[in-house]
């Protein structure tokens, strides 16, 4: 009995135990907690800024909660329970993920989580540009004012003339290169974001010089804004050097400068008398460029460029500074909106130096470089070389394109105010070439071209090829022609009043009316292949192979 007595206080002792664990001896875990809502206030954020985060949650077991803020890399956060900062990172456009856990104890846990961004950057808004006065004479003010839509009160400004870059600030002054021309003037303006916006227009630029350079002006068009007084080709005065190929220039105080064979550079006083002059090595049939400082820039056959102050020492000019190609200067130097100096060389370079004599970049054609260059409103400046090519080449020395004709080409560019580039060749055509380097149309001469074209007031392109002076409308149509006795290798002037100027090998300088008809003409003692220019008092100044630089008032 005593055996059924223990086996009977063994199971109830086990039933006892049973029910006990069945009343929760080991509780269930607890459901998680509910997450109510998750939002921020203040998306999308400045970059920079803080933005606050608010999570709504409860637990049914009435727990206290926990909170752990968690965001993706550049963004911080630092909680506060229910509440996190959420600070953002220094750029627009950044995008991330905030995310809380929120826990109710015993593993009891529910998460979500929201798209944090920043605000898009927006570009600075210009609100006004100006540059004064137009036109342009020495010096120009710039001015700027923009503000960010973003609230950056940081912005740069920079200013882009020509092509290259010239100076910064809202408020800027601007010194001109001295040469007449037309020039783009970009402003732009930047935020601490890299985001930019850009206005530009077109200015135009006169000069203190009636003549500063070969074909006179920036975009070399032979065209004046003076009207020239000879009526009958009457001579006020001559002045013998050696024989002239070049073409003059006039400095702002009427002094002619020009060239000779003889291997000199003269400076001559408005009234015929000999004011400097300046031996180099070998020929001089360069034309002289004249700078915003009167500094006059030249080529020799003694294969330098020459910079010379305009006041000499004694009768001799004083010289600045020279660079040396490597070969002979033909080709006559053009300035550009910063001051630098262009000019190619017969060893088939074109070279761009600084005001200083420095070299900034050499572009290499491949062949000798007769030709001038011409430069575009925007910076380009157009070339042409012995390769058959015309050659556009960006402000920085890089090829824009080119362009190929038939033959050798001697001529030099000039640029229509629509930016049509002209240019003639010796395969016996006058070419115009689209400013992206693609043909507008071409007028067959059938002879060999040397002139280089001048551009009227009109649009009409003069020039000579053989023993023919040409007119050609905007459309490559021919307007008229003038025979001269011998080959035309002069490049035309044209006065206020459409006068045309230009020289043949028959020893004559001609003057047409714009309707062809003649005005008069001038004999010399031989060929003129020497360009005209006109001087501030509307006087003709040419030179010619018989060793006389000529004043036709």
């Amino acid at each position: 009995m005593k055996t059924i007595a223990q086996l009977i206080f063994v199971f109830a002792l086990a039933a006892i135990i049973s029910g006990c664990g069945s009343k929760g001896g080991s509780s269930a875990p607890p459901p998680p907690p509910i997450i109510h809502s998750l939002s921020v206030q203040g998306l999308p954020a400045q970059p920079g800024s803080t933005v606050t985060a608010t999570v709504s949650a409860s637990a049914s077991n009435g727990n206290k909660l926990g909170y752990n803020w968690t965001v993706t890399s550049g963004w911080t956060v630092m909680a506060y329970g229910a509440t996190a900062t959420v600070t953002a990172p220094l750029v627009h456009s950044a995008a991330g993920r905030l995310t809380v856990t929120v826990s109710a104890g015993y593993g009891a846990s529910a998460g979500s989580s929201i798209t944090v961004s920043t605000t898009s950057e927006g570009a600075p808004v210009i609100t006004m540009m100006s540059v004064t006065p137009q036109p342009v004479t020495t010096t120009a003010s710039l001015s700027c004012t923009a503000y960010d839509p973003d609230g950056d009160s940081l912005l740069t400004y920079s200013w882009n003339m020509g092509g290259v870059a010239v100076t910064t600030g809202s408020s800027a002054t601007w010194q001109s290169p001295g040469i007449a021309g037309d020039y783009n003037v970009v402003v732009s303006v930047s935020d601490i974001y890299g985001s930019m916006a850009t206005q530009g227009s077109t200015i135009s630029v006169t000069s203190l010089s009636p003549w500063p350079r070969f074909r006179n002006n920036l975009q070399s068009t032979g065209l004046s804004a003076i009207i020239a007084t000879p009526t009958t080709g009457a001579l006020e005065w001559s002045f013998t050097t050696g024989p002239v190929d070049s073409s003059p220039a006039i400095g702002a105080d009427g002094t002619i400068y020009i060239g000779s064979d003889d291997g000199k550079l003269y400076a001559i006083n408005p009234n015929g008398g000999l004011k400097w002059s300046y031996t180099t090595g070998n020929v001089v049939a360069s034309s002289p460029a004249i700078g915003a400082d009167g500094t006059i820039y030249f080529g020799s056959y003694d294969d330098n460029l020459y910079a010379l102050y305009p006041t000499p020492t004694g009768l001799t000019g004083a010289l600045k500074w020279s660079f040396t190609t490597g070969a002979p200067v033909y080709s006559s130097p053009a300035i550009g909106a910063d001051g630098t100096i262009y000019v190619g060389s017969k060893n088939g370079n074109l070279y761009a130096l600084t005001p200083n004599g420095s070299l900034k970049w050499s572009f290499t054609t491949g062949a000798p470089v007769y030709s001038s260059p011409a430069i575009g409103t925007d910076g380009t400046i157009y070339i042409a070389s012995n390769t058959h090519n015309l050659y556009a080449v960006n402000p920085d020395g890089s090829l824009k394109w080119t362009y190929t004709t038939g033959s050798y080409v001697l001529s030099s560019p000039a640029i229509g105010a629509d930016g049509t580039i002209y240019i003639g060749s010796w395969d016996g055509n006058l070419y115009a070439i689209n400013q992206d380097g693609s043909l507008k149309w071409t007028y067959t001469t059938g002879s060999w071209t040397n002139s280089s074209p001048a551009i009227g007031a009109d649009g009409t392109i003069y020039f000579g090829a053989g023993d023919l002076i040409y007119a050609v409308n905007p459309m490559g149509l021919l307007k008229w022609t003038d025979t001269a006795s011998n080959s035309v290798r002069s490049s035309p002037a044209i006065g206020a009043d459409g006068t045309i100027y230009i020289g043949s090998d028959d020893d004559k300088l001609y003057a047409l009316n714009p309707n062809g008809s003649s005005k008069w003409t001038y004999t010399t003692g031989k060929s003129v292949d020497s360009s005209p220019a006109i001087g501030a008092d509307g006087t003709i100044y040419f030179g010619s192979w018989d060793g006389n630089l000529y004043a036709i008032h």
